[in-house]
Formats: structure tokens, sequence, C-alpha cells
């Protein structure tokens, strides 16, 4: 078989621009790594350069910040197939495979899934925290004297203090040990249910019984009668029975969610109610105040 310049003879117009093309192969440091791995001769490089130039500027750039593929949980690579043909391919990231698995341990709702991003050693600095002390304590033992807590921590700090990247991150660390956890943000759950009252049932059962249960940012919720007697209470006092390790976050102390939780939509004071939720948040959790400042003002 004739090669590509046998065919294309005395054509200089075709040579000068095959030749354009193999300098800007040959000089590509991107290219030059998948030439000696695929050993591709010089007929190879050209009937494979269309593939190998889109492949070039697509690396080039993601390194300015400019994902090609639509889709950043993705990255391309090259292969060969058995004919020597050069396919430009995707597939998910190292990152986004990670994430994969933890989602099959992890659930997040109302909850940006980027904050599986968080991991326990973000906290190093802020370790003074009573929160951070307890959690990196709770952690140590579970994972490596593989002995679970008995009880979850009530972590309540100001905005941005990082209770919710906290949440993440001790998930993520049961996800090691083949834990499953759910992570709800509380008060667009409630938000949620209020649209649609019919899945109530079916939220109440899910947060009864998975393994483990972090309510985010409790007492931010508007308190109405549905939400602390319908939704909450039933979840708590079912954690309670059966013993399951369950962590919350919130603005207020222990006095203040109190308070919240004595107010009806009504405007009546219901205290015997809110003390029930109260012990049962006692009796499921250690209360951990998380000191530091608004890292979101960083």
């Amino acid at each position: 078989m004739k090669s590509i310049q046998e065919v294309i003879g005395k054509n200089q117009d075709q040579k000068d621009a095959i030749e354009a093309v193999l300098k800007q192969i040959e000089q590509s440091k991107i290219l030059q790594p998948y030439i000696l791995k695929f050993n591709l001769n010089t007929d190879e490089i050209i009937q494979n350069s269309l593939t190998l130039i889109r492949f070039d500027a697509y690396v080039k750039a993601k390194a300015e910040g400019i994902d090609l593929s639509g889709n950043t949980n993705l990255e391309g690579y090259l292969s060969i197939d058995s004919y020597r043909r050069i396919e430009f391919s995707y597939r998910y990231n190292e990152k986004y495979e990670k994430l994969l698995k933890i989602r099959e341990y992890v659930t997040c709702w109302h909850l940006d899934e980027h904050m599986l991003d968080a991991a326990m050693k973000d906290f190093i600095a802020d370790k003074d925290s009573p929160a951070v002390r307890l959690a990196m304590v709770m952690v140590s033992q579970s994972i490596r004297k593989d002995k679970m807590p008995i009880r979850g921590l009530f972590i309540s700090g100001a905005n941005g203090v990082g209770k919710t990247h906290m949440l993440a991150a001790i998930a993520k660390e049961f996800y090691t040990k083949k834990k499953r956890t759910t992570i709800v943000f509380f008060p667009e759950l409630i938000r949620d249910l209020k649209q649609n009252p019919f899945g109530a049932d079916k939220v109440v059962r899910h947060l009864q019984k998975t393994p483990i249960l972090m309510i985010d940012d409790i007492g931010s919720e508007m308190q109405t009668s549905f939400s602390r007697d319908e939704i909450l209470l039933p979840v708590l006092n079912a954690r309670m029975n059966n013993r399951m390790i369950t962590f919350f976050t919130s603005n207020l102390d222990m006095a203040g969610l109190e308070h919240h939780f004595t107010q009806s939509q009504y405007g009546e004071n219901e205290p015997i109610k809110a003390k029930r939720i109260i012990e049962r948040i006692l009796a499921l959790s250690d209360f951990s105040p998380m000191l530091g400042d608004n890292k979101r003002q960083k």
C-alpha cells in the first residue's frame, strides 16, 4: 500500500498543508506522549491528524478554564483501536468518579453536592472550636478504632462558620466505613412538603430509617404545627426509640431553639410541644458550639 505522501505526489499545496499539520502535531507537548505511547508513524499521524488536533485544542482550552465538552464532570482522552485509528472520547473524571461512589452512601436532600468536597482536614485551623474537637474525636474513633458513635452532635454556631461543611466532612468519613447517611437542609425540605404534603409520609419514613441522619439548619424553617408535630416529632421519636445516630446544625442554641418551637403559626404559645422536641434532640445528640469567623466573607 502506498503512503499518503506517495499518493499526493508532486502536489506542492497539499504537501505544504500536510507539513504544516505534521509540524503542529509534532511540536505539541500535549500530543507528544500519545505519539510515543501509540508508536505512531508519519502516515498514521496524518491519517489521525483531525482527531489529534481536536484533542490538542480541547486540552489547551481546558487549561484556560474553557471546557469544550460542555460537562465539567468529564475528561477527554485518546485511545487507539486495532486498525490504528485514534479515538477521542470522554469519561467521568477522577473527582466525579469518587463523588459517584460517595453518593451511593451519602444522600443530600435540598443541598448542593459540592458540599461533599468538604474534608475533616479543612477544619484543622479551627481545632480549638468545641464542635471541631468533638467531631475529630468521633471520626478518629469510628475510622481508626472501628467504633461508631452512639450519639450525634448538635452543632450550634453563627452563619458561615462551616457547620454544613462539617456535617458533609463527617458523612464522608462514615462513607469510608460503608455507613449510609442522609443530609437534609431542613428549611427547604419543610418548604417543599408544604407545597406537596402528599409526599410527607414517604419522607418521614425515610428520615426515620436512614442509618445516620443529619438535619441541617434546624430552627431556620418557618415554624408551623405541621413541620413540628407531623414531620419533625415522629422522625425524632423513632430515632430516639431505636437509638439511631442523628446530627443537627443550627444558628440557635437550645434555649433559642425551644423558643422557636414554642410559637405556632397562629401566634399561640405551645411550650409543652416545644419541650418534647428539645428533649428528643438532647437524647440524640451532644450540644457542641462551633466557633470561628464567617468563611463566606473571605
